[in-house]
């Protein structure tokens, strides 16, 4: 399992500056992720930067004072040089629609694409991958997205909403106030497996409530606040003996212990690091749909790749066909 932070994105493209063209004119973004790394590749270089809709409109965007003024005539010329950057790339459909988009509107340019990461260092749709993750590999700016939170035990103080204020923390009228009413925080569009919190078993049901109210979806709700050792022990107690594959924790020291005591990886998200005891951690769950899903992914784009694209899709048609 890998993971990596906007500061780990930003590092990646710095220091893979060189496999891109020497001479780049536009920095053009595929929604919503690869916008930051346009911008981060951009700004770096002082270039101009877009959208696809925004190029095929023949316009960059605007940039803010600088002390030398990025080069909009080179960006907006024939023989410019523009490279289509993503974050990330799994099966290719993003590239793969933006490259058709970009051959069919005839634009005047000469286009190379690529992404920040990918799950092989070489990929068909992609001109280069400037770094190759694990399979499965999770984001700073879309991990609480992701389907793989269905294997993660989380923290709900620091991750789902702020950590109470001291000054509310007095187990009694301010602390219910503040479980009714903290505003949210990180919230997960996906289920989650189980919610592990230091709140005690008497606040159960407000801590449902706000659970509901925000849309939060879960399989379990585990309340430790009530037990007599430490909240980071107890969570790294149950992630042990549970068939969760993670964790994802606000505080530092309470990430470090989970992940000592389990064995298993924690998403730190106020240092946005994975602490990972031992080396390479195989979750339980590896084969679950969705680690099979993503493998099955990677086969296939290496059987195209090794067939080449013709051979490749007469196959899937074929397949296609006997299936019905």
């Amino acid at each position: 399992m890998d993971y990596r932070s906007f500061q780990d994105m930003n590092k990646t493209i710095l220091l893979n500056r060189h496999r891109l063209p020497a001479k780049i004119d536009l920095v053009v973004g595929i929604p919503r992720s690869g916008l930051i790394s346009a911008a981060y590749l951009s700004v770096a270089l002082n270039l101009p930067m877009t959208d696809l809709a925004t190029l095929l409109d023949g316009g960059v965007f605007e940039a803010g004072t600088t002390k030398k003024r990025p080069d909009f005539e080179a960006a907006l010329q024939r023989d410019r040089t523009v490279v289509v950057i993503d974050d990330s790339i799994g099966s290719g459909t993003a590239m793969r629609s933006y490259r058709k988009r970009i051959a069919e509107s005839g634009i005047d340019g000469t286009f190379y694409f690529c992404a920040v990461y990918g799950h092989m260092s070489r990929h068909p749709d992609a001109d280069a991958v400037l770094e190759k993750v694990s399979t499965p590999a999770l984001y700073e700016w879309n991990f609480m997205h992701r389907p793989e939170i269905a294997e993660a035990c989380c923290d709900i103080d620091g991750v789902l909403c702020p950590n109470v204020p001291p000054q509310d923390d007095d187990d009694g009228e301010r602390y219910l106030e503040f479980i009714r009413t903290a505003p949210p925080y990180f919230l997960p569009t996906q289920r989650i497996g189980c919610l592990i919190t230091g709140r005690r078993e008497k606040y159960r049901a407000e801590t449902e409530d706000w659970l509901k109210r925000h849309g939060v979806q879960y399989d379990e709700l585990e309340m430790v606040g009530d037990l007599s050792y430490s909240h980071g022990e107890a969570k790294g107690v149950y992630l042990r003996d549970s068939r969760h594959s993670f964790f994802i924790e606000s505080e530092p020291d309470q990430a470090h212990q989970i992940a000592s005591l389990s064995s298993k990886p924690v998403i730190c998200v106020e240092t946005q690091e994975l602490v990972q005891p031992g080396g390479p951690f195989l979750s339980k769950n590896w084969f679950s749909r969705t680690a099979v899903t993503s493998q099955l992914g990677l086969a296939k784009i290496a059987l195209r790749r090794w067939v080449g694209d013709r051979a490749y899709y007469r196959l899937k048609s074929a397949l296609h066909r006997s299936s019905r």
